[in-house]
């Protein structure tokens, strides 16, 4: 079904704060500098740790390792999102270029993503115009196990995408509205087809020098170390309401560990998020504390959250207890 043409806008409702508040709340480029800059040093730490336990061929250390490296570089899909809103850098040319490189290393296409994830916002949890995200969510135990540790079908669904993108083939109904359709359709195959040429190039590299670790480490990501991300990632609209223009009964908010907020690059905050999308993730903790108030309460960590989720999945039985 093409919505494309069908003029359709969400009056949503917002938490209300004060305006010379909101506008406080901007970009800086110190900020924006502690947690990419963290985030890449996480990054080159956890994959130094790959590369020396393989050298030193300490098969367990090696397998904790990397997982520990995928758990890091999961979390880069994040950096992706915030450095997709323009919300990260005071310079545009910054974001454009660590959202490059992230995206490289998760094999994301950032004007697919982009064009998804634009409507997302626009159209929030509203099927059809938001396929970004379809509720009730399709959790099991045995999705998040086949991605939790190591994950090959996740990379190859990966590659395989990216191949059809840089032949322009748009195979999902979804990718055919907002691609093929939509002037981004261009700019997708040209990134798709320069990051297959990159990839190709450091496997040849780095295979033909024996340097087969550091290949797992930088191009190969996807296919492993899932499982934190997972559960993060999936907390922010499943169990929620659909067709709302409330946020507070389509987004989860929940609290988390200082590390892991970092790591999660804020999205915790998901509520605040889609109420004031132009806010930098850095500042979503004084944002919500701003309108704490208004929302309901936060639950704490994710085994709450969880809880949560599997209680709206089957209301009668949480009703029981």
């Amino acid at each position: 079904m093409n919505t494309s043409a069908k003029p359709f806008r969400v009056e949503w409702r917002r938490s209300e704060v004060n305006s010379t508040f909101i506008a406080s709340l901007t970009k800086s480029d110190r900020a924006a500098w502690i947690q990419t800059c963290g985030h890449i040093f996480l990054f080159a730490l956890t994959g130094g740790g790959v590369i020396l336990t393989a050298e030193s061929q300490l098969w367990p250390a090696f397998a904790a390792a990397l997982i520990a490296h995928g758990v890091v570089a999961s979390f880069l899909t994040n950096g992706i999102h915030e450095l997709s809103h323009g919300t990260v850098f005071e310079s545009a040319g910054l974001s454009r270029l660590f959202l490059n490189v992230f995206c490289y290393i998760r094999w994301i296409n950032p004007h697919a993503f982009w064009a998804g994830h634009s409507r997302h916002h626009r159209y929030t949890l509203y099927p059809p115009y938001d396929r970004e995200v379809v509720l009730p969510a399709q959790l099991s135990l045995i999705d998040f196990l086949r991605r939790a540790l190591i994950d090959p079908l996740t990379m190859i669904e990966r590659v395989r995408l990216h191949v059809e993108y840089a032949c322009g083939i748009f195979r999902s109904d979804w990718d055919r509205e907002i691609l093929q359709l939509g002037p981004a359709s261009s700019k997708v195959a040209q990134w798709s087809r320069g990051m297959l040429l990159a990839h190709g190039l450091a496997a040849a590299v780095l295979l033909s020098a024996g340097a087969w670790p550091a290949f797992v480490a930088i191009s190969l990501t996807p296919a492993y170390g899932g499982f934190l991300f997972y559960l993060c990632n999936n907390t922010q609209h499943a169990g929620m309401k659909s067709q709302t223009p409330d946020f507070r009964e389509s987004c989860r908010t929940i609290y988390l560990s200082p590390a892991l907020e970092f790591l999660y690059w804020r999205m915790n905050y998901h509520a605040e998020h889609h109420m004031y999308p132009n806010v930098p993730c850095y500042r979503l903790r004084s944002l919500h504390d701003a309108v704490r108030g208004d929302l309901p309460p936060a639950t704490r960590g994710l085994v709450e959250a969880w809880r949560a989720i599997a209680a709206s999945a089957h209301p009668a039985a949480s009703n029981s207890q």
